[in-house]
C-alpha cells in the first residue's frame, strides 16, 4: 500500500488529493489521534484539471468495521458539494465531476447511480493490470476476457465503467438526491480531513463547512498497521468490560434501536418517549439500569457499544413449601441489542454472560436478588444457553375487538383507581402464597405494583398524544362485589398507526383479579383441559362482562386484537364455556419468559414455579438482532371460533431475522427501457430496484439491509451472479418472447432451473420474469391470441392463497402490460389469482417462488410512456389507447406488492 500506492501514484501526482475520512460516531483511534472520531477509510480526488473544471472521485476504501454503514455515501457526498457547490456555497464550481470502475465492480456501480452519476458508457480494454492475477487478492480483478496480444499469462485486462455528474445534473435535482441520502444518516455523519496536496498548485481550497484540515503525514508509514488495528475485539477480549451507559450513550442506544421499536412513533418521538420512561417510578431512583458491553481503554461518549440492555428492579415474593414468604429482588433484563455492523461476532453472548455475573449482587443492598427473567423474542435457544432456561408454558387468550354495549355489571377503572386495587392485589396474593404448598418446593412472582401498571401506562400514554392528540381515560374494568370482585388493567400498544396497511395493535390486559380465586397458584393448563370449579354465577357473569368490555375498547381505540396472558385454570375454564369466541396462542418464537436463578448463595437454583406471568411483567423488547421473528400457530377451534393465528412481528422493525449481511438481491435485467424511463433510471434494472427498496423501506429495513446487483442477461448472454452471493434473484419485465427459441431466453430458462434445483436462493419475477419461471418449471408459455393485450391499471381477483400472501386483499390492483401469458399453473405452484384475459396472474411455491403478471415496478409516468409509443407504433389502436389512459392514474397496489417480495425473502 505504501509502496505502491502512496510513494508511487499518490505522491508524485499534482492532481491528486487524498482524504482520511473521520467516522465522528466513533472514538478517535491511532494513529489520528483525531478528537472527532475514527479513520474509517480513505477517498481522493483525481485527475484534477483546471482547464476543463473536471475531477474524478476515486481511490475509495472504506476499512471492514465501516464497511455497510453510512460513511461510504456520506464521504462521496462531501467530496461532490465540494467539487460542484458554487465558491459563494464554500465549494470549488466545478463543471464536470467523474467517477471510473471496472465494469464488473457492481458494488462500485451501485454506489455511483446512487449518488445520482448518470451512465455513460465502457471504455473497454482501457487499463491493463500487470501480474493481475497475483495482485487479484488486493483487489484488482480484469474483466473476464481472453487476453489479447503483447500480455502476459498473469496479467489482466479491465474495462472501465463511465459515470458522470454534472453542474447542470447538480441544478437540476442532483445535489438535493445527494442531501437526502446524507441526510438519512445525519445522526451519523462523517467528515473529511485533508492529507496531503491541494486540488493542484494552481487552485485555492476553500476552508469551509467541511472541516478541512492539514492531517500529519506519520499516516502513510501506520496505514497498513491501522487497518488491523481498527479492527473489531474478539468476544473473548480481556479488554472488553461490562459497564453502565452514560445518558448521551442511551441516546445513541435509542437511536440505533428506533428502527426496531419505535413502534408507530417517529424517531424523535421514540427518542423522547424513552427518555421519558426513565422519569416513571418503575425506572426512576436507578430502578432502570442501562449496560453496554465496550472496550476498557476508551473514555465514556468516545467508546463502540457493541452490544446493550437495560435491567429493571422488581420487587418479588418468593415463598417455600410452607409458605414462609421473603421479599426479594428479581431484575428484568429488556432490550438486548447488537448493532448490525457488530452482529456474529459473539459480543451478545459474551455481553449477557456478564451480566448474568453482574445481577447476582446488583442493588442486593435493597433485598436478596432471587433472580432475573427476560422474553426473549428469538426462540428458546439462544438464551437457554447462557442459563436463562424457558418457562415451562409461554401461550395466552387472544379475543376480537368487538363494538358492544357496556354490561351494567362493569364499571370502569381510571388511573386514580388503579394505586388501591394493586394493593388489595397484592394482598391477595401474599395470602395465597402463605399457604403450604404440596409437590412445589418454592413459588415465586413478580408483585403487580403500581409502578409496573404506570410504566406501560405510560408508555400508552405517550404514544396516543402523539397519534390522537388524546390519551385513554379508561384504563380497566371492574365487576361484582368486594370479596368477589373481578378486575383487569389493560393498555394499548400502537405498533402502528391505525391508518396504515394490515396493522396488528393491541389491547394488553396487564392483570386480571379474580377474588378468592384459590386456582391462582395452580400448574397453567393452557387452556387445553377445562379446570372444574364451584364459583358463583355472579362471579362468572362479572367476569365475562370486564372481558368484554375489555373487547369494547379495544373497537373503540381502533385496535386489532385483545390478549391475556396465562389466566389461571378458573378463568381458562369459564372462558371456554363461554360464549366468547378466542382462540389461544402458544408462543413458540416471540415473548418467551426465560428466568435464571440463584440460590441464598448465590449460586444457581433450581427453577421455583413462577406465578402470574402476566403481561404487566413484561417490559419491552427482548431480541440479539433487533428483529422480530415470525411464527405459525396451528390452527385451533376454540369457542366456536375457528381462526389461524400467525404471532405477527410490529411493523417498522429491523428484518435482518438472523442474517449476518445485507438481503442480497440479483436483478436479471431482462429489457433495455425506453429512452424517458432510462433518463430517470439510468438503467432497466433500477426500475425495480426502485420498487424492491421501497419494499423494504415498508418492511422496516434500513437502506443498508438490502443489497442489489444488476446482471444484463440480453446482450451479456450466459452471465450469471453467483449464488452462494445472492438471497434472491428478481427477474423483471421486457418487450421480448418470453417462449422464444433464441440463446439468451434459453440460457436464461435453464439458469431458473439452476436456482429451482437449490433450495436456499429465492425466485421473483414479474410480467416476462413471471413467465420465464413458469416455462421453466414445465408450465406452457405463449401469445394470448384470444384475450389479446391487457394493460394500464387491472384489478386482478385474488384466491385464498392470494388473500393470505397479500396481506389479506381479496382484489389487487397493479398495473399490466402483456399480451403473452402462462396458461396453466406448474406442478406444485398455487394458484395466487386471475382476470377474465388472464388465469394465471400469479404463482407461489412457499420459500421458494413469488411471481406476478402484472408490473407493480411500474409508475404512472412509466406507462403512459409505454402506451404512448406503442400507440405511435401501431401497436395500440385508438380505443386500446384510450381506455388504458383512462385508467393509468388509479389507485394501485404496487408498493405493497415490493414489500411482499422482500418479506417473502425473509421468510414471512
Amino acid at each position: 500500500f505504501v509502496t505502491d500506492i502512496l510513494e508511487k501514484v499518490v505522491d508524485p501526482s499534482p492532481s491528486w488529493l487524498l482524504y482520511a475520512v473521520i467516522d465522528k460516531t466513533r472514538p478517535t483511534s491511532t494513529p489520528t489521534n483525531d478528537p472527532d472520531g475514527a479513520l474509517a477509510g480513505v477517498i481522493a480526488y483525481l485527475e484534477s484539471s483546471i482547464e476543463q473544471q473536471s475531477i474524478e472521485i476515486g481511490f475509495v476504501m472504506t476499512l471492514p468495521a465501516f464497511q455497510r454503514t453510512h460513511v461510504t455515501s456520506n464521504a462521496v457526498g462531501l467530496l461532490l458539494h465540494y467539487a460542484l457547490d458554487s465558491p459563494e456555497e464554500g465549494g470549488l464550481g466545478l463543471r464536470r465531476v467523474q467517477w471510473h470502475t471496472n465494469s464488473l465492480n457492481e458494488a462500485s456501480r451501485r454506489l455511483a447511480e446512487r449518488m445520482g452519476f448518470m451512465f455513460e458508457g465502457v471504455l473497454r480494454w482501457q487499463m491493463v493490470f500487470r501480474d493481475g492475477v497475483r495482485k487479484s487478492k488486493a483487489g484488482k480483478y480484469g474483466n473476464g476476457k481472453s487476453l489479447p496480444r503483447g500480455l502476459e499469462e498473469g496479467d489482466l485486462g479491465r474495462d472501465t465503467a463511465v459515470y458522470g455528474l454534472c453542474w447542470d445534473d447538480w441544478a437540476e435535482g442532483g445535489r438535493e438526491k445527494v442531501n437526502g441520502i446524507m441526510e438519512r444518516s445525519a445522526l451519523v455523519g462523517a467528515y473529511l480531513e485533508e492529507l496531503q496536496y491541494y486540488l493542484s498548485h494552481h487552485i485555492s481550497v476553500v476552508k469551509s463547512q467541511y472541516a478541512f484540515s492539514f492531517f500529519k503525514t506519520s499516516f502513510w508509514a501506520t496505514m497498513e498497521s491501522l487497518i488491523v488495528q481498527n479492527g473489531l475485539p474478539e468476544s473473548d477480549s480481556p479488554n472488553l468490560h461490562l459497564t453502565q451507559a452514560t445518558l448521551d450513550e442511551c441516546v445513541k442506544i435509542w437511536t440505533n434501536t428506533s428502527a426496531s421499536w419505535r413502534d408507530s412513533l417517529t424517531v424523535p418521538d421514540y427518542v423522547q418517549e424513552q427518555l421519558f420512561l426513565t422519569t416513571v417510578p418503575l425506572a426512576k431512583n436507578n430502578g432502570m439500569t442501562t449496560w453496554i458491553l465496550v472496550e476498557k481503554n476508551l473514555p465514556p461518549n468516545h467508546r463502540r457499544i457493541l452490544c446493550s440492555c437495560e435491567s429493571f428492579l422488581k420487587r418479588s415474593l418468593m415463598t417455600d413449601t410452607d409458605g414462609k414468604a421473603e421479599e426479594v429482588i428479581i431484575h428484568g433484563i429488556a432490550s438486548v441489542f447488537c448493532p448490525i455492523e457488530y452482529r456474529r461476532r459473539g459480543y451478545a453472548a459474551r455481553h449477557m454472560t456478564e451480566l448474568a455475573k453482574a445481577l447476582r449482587t446488583w442493588q442486593s443492598d435493597q433485598a436478596r436478588v432471587a433472580g432475573s427473567v427476560l422474553y426473549s423474542d428469538i426462540g428458546k435457544a439462544f438464551y437457554a444457553k447462557l442459563g436463562w432456561t424457558p418457562n415451562p408454558t409461554n401461550w395466552h387468550l387472544e379475543f376480537q375487538p368487538m363494538n358492544i354495549p357496556r354490561s351494567s355489571l362493569a364499571q370502569e377503572l381510571v388511573e386514580d383507581d388503579l394505586g388501591e386495587l394493586c394493593k388489595r392485589d397484592e394482598a391477595i396474593i401474599r395470602g395465597i402464597m402463605a399457604t403450604p404448598t404440596d409437590g412445589v418446593k418454592k413459588l415465586v412472582t413478580i408483585l403487580p405494583d403500581l409502578d409496573h401498571m404506570l410504566w406501560h401506562i405510560g408508555k400508552e400514554n405517550f404514544a396516543t398524544d402523539r397519534l390522537f392528540g388524546k390519551r385513554p381515560r379508561v384504563k380497566g374494568a371492574i365487576a361484582g362485589l368486594p370479596g368477589n370482585q373481578v378486575w383487569a388493567i389493560w393498555t394499548h400498544r400502537y405498533y402502528m398507526h391505525p391508518d396504515a396497511e394490515s396493522p396488528s395493535n393491541v389491547l394488553y390486559i396487564l392483570r386480571l383479579v379474580v377474588e378468592s380465586d384459590n386456582c391462582a397458584t395452580k400448574p397453567s393448563s393452557t387452556g387445553k383441559n377445562g379446570f372444574q370449579t364451584n364459583k358463583q354465577d355472579g362471579q362468572v357473569a362479572s367476569l365475562i362482562a370486564v372481558l368484554q368490555y375489555a373487547q369494547a375498547k379495544a373497537a373503540e381505540w381502533r385496535l386489532d386484537h385483545v390478549k391475556l396472558w396465562e389466566p389461571s385454570p378458573w378463568v381458562q375454564d369459564v372462558i371456554t364455556k363461554s360464549n366468547i369466541k378466542h382462540c389461544i396462542v402458544e408462543r413458540e418464537e416471540d415473548s418467551i419468559a426465560s428466568s435464571l436463578w440463584y440460590d441464598e448463595n448465590g449460586g444457581d437454583e433450581a427453577a421455583p414455579a413462577w406465578i402470574n406471568n402476566e403481561h404487566y411483567a413484561w417490559i419491552n423488547f427482548i431480541t440479539e438482532l433487533g428483529s422480530w421473528i415470525l411464527s405459525a400457530v396451528d390452527i385451533t377451534n376454540v369457542g366456536q371460533f375457528v381462526v389461524h393465528i400467525v404471532t405477527q412481528s410490529p411493523p417498522n422493525m429491523n428484518h435482518t431475522c438472523g442474517r449476518s449481511h445485507a438481503l442480497r438481491i440479483a436483478i436479471l435485467e431482462c429489457d433495455t427501457g425506453l429512452p424517458k424511463a432510462l433518463a430517470k433510471y439510468k438503467r432497466y434494472g433500477a426500475i425495480s430496484s426502485a420498487l424492491l427498496e421501497s419494499g423494504a423501506e415498508a418492511a422496516g429495513l434500513r437502506p443498508e439491509d438490502v443489497e442489489i446487483s444488476f446482471w444484463d442477461v440480453v446482450d451479456d448472454i450466459g452471465k450469471f451472479p453467483d449464488l452462494e452471493a445472492v438471497d434472491g434473484v428478481f427477474l423483471t419485465g421486457s418487450k421480448f418472447d418470453s417462449f422464444a427459441d433464441v440463446p439468451w431466453t434459453n440460457r436464461l430458462v435453464d439458469f431458473v432451473k439452476e436456482i429451482l434445483a437449490q433450495d436456499r436462493v429465492k425466485l421473483m419475477g414479474v410480467c416476462f420474469g413471471h413467465q420465464i419461471i413458469g416455462r421453466a418449471m414445465g408450465a406452457r408459455v405463449g401469445r394470448n391470441e384470444d384475450q389479446g393485450w391487457e394493460v394500464s391499471v387491472t384489478d386482478v381477483d385474488l384466491t385464498p392463497e392470494g388473500t393470505k400472501v397479500f396481506e389479506g386483499k381479496h382484489i389487487l390492483s397493479i398495473y399490466q402490460m402483456h399480451k403473452d401469458i402462462v396458461f396453466d399453473y406448474p406442478p406444485g405452484v398455487r394458484p395466487l389469482g386471475s382476470t377474465s384475459r388472464c388465469q394465471v396472474q400469479g404463482m407461489f411455491v412457499p420459500g421458494t417462488v413469488l411471481t406476478v403478471q402484472g408490473h407493480p415496478e411500474f409508475t404512472e409516468e412509466i406507462l403512459v410512456e409505454i402506451l404512448e409509443v406503442r400507440h405511435e407504433q401501431g401497436v395500440f389502436g385508438d380505443e386500446i389507447y384510450e381506455e388504458a389512459m383512462a385508467r393509468v392514474g388509479k389507485r394501485h397496489d404496487g408498493l405493497m406488492v415490493g414489500k411482499r417480495f422482500i418479506e417473502f425473502l425473509l421468510d414471512k
